[in-house]
């Protein structure tokens, strides 16, 4: 087993152990990047934005199932990120927890805002949305809070477990644990509808789509 480090939540109630990888990105490097950030550089701004936009992206897009609406809220996220940034301290978390707490903020806002019409699937696009991937993100919307996160994260953002695991200041176990009930209750749904595995649509990992068999 590797090393391990204590990161504490937010409210500071609560410390979980996660692995060393999961916060290498509170090394100077990052932490260098968010003082210049802070300090109003341009280029940190633009680092920020081509490191972590797309995973915010991907993440609003498993939880809105709209392709415009996604772009929309992770452009919100970084434009209140610009106005923000002096709450962050990076030793409370990697920079990338902090941005998908508040995306995570503004795609519940816009979900309680509108309700279930805010669940949109691009009818003026259909061919870019197969029914397999839109019924797939009907089904996440079944899930558990924590099991719905876990899947948005891992799957669609492309985050790495310890990604996943220190953006929801969870540990390991219990992320994987999360993943695991997700994919046994979206895997049940399917065989419910007659559909089987096939039916679980999710984005492929890269692992996956090299042959390797990483969670």
């Amino acid at each position: 087993m590797g090393h391990q480090v204590a990161v504490r939540s937010t409210a500071g109630a609560r410390v979980e152990m996660l692995p060393l990888e999961a916060v290498r990105q509170h090394d100077d490097g990052e932490a260098h990047l968010v003082r210049r950030a802070k300090a109003g550089w341009p280029s940190a701004w633009v680092r920020i934005y081509d490191a972590h936009y797309h995973k915010l992206y991907l993440y609003s897009y498993a939880r809105t199932a709209s392709r415009p609406v996604a772009a929309k809220l992770a452009s919100q996220v970084f434009m209140r990120a610009v106005r923000e940034i002096d709450r962050y301290a990076a030793t409370q978390r990697p920079l990338f927890a902090w941005l998908y707490r508040l995306a995570r903020e503004h795609v519940n806002e816009h979900l309680a805002r509108h309700g279930e019409t805010a669940l949109g699937f691009e009818p003026e696009a259909p061919a870019s949305q197969p029914r397999e991937e839109r019924e797939m993100l009907v089904a996440l919307r079944s899930l558990p809070d924590e099991e719905h996160e876990v899947i948005a994260l891992h799957y669609y953002a492309r985050c790495t477990m310890e990604e996943t695991a220190a953006a929801l200041e969870r540990s390991m176990q219990a992320v994987l644990q999360a993943q695991t009930k997700a994919l046994h209750r979206l895997l049940g749904a399917a065989e419910s509808a007659g559909r089987g595995y096939a039916a679980v649509a999710l984005p492929l990992r890269p692992s996956y789509a090299n042959g390797g068999m990483q969670a």
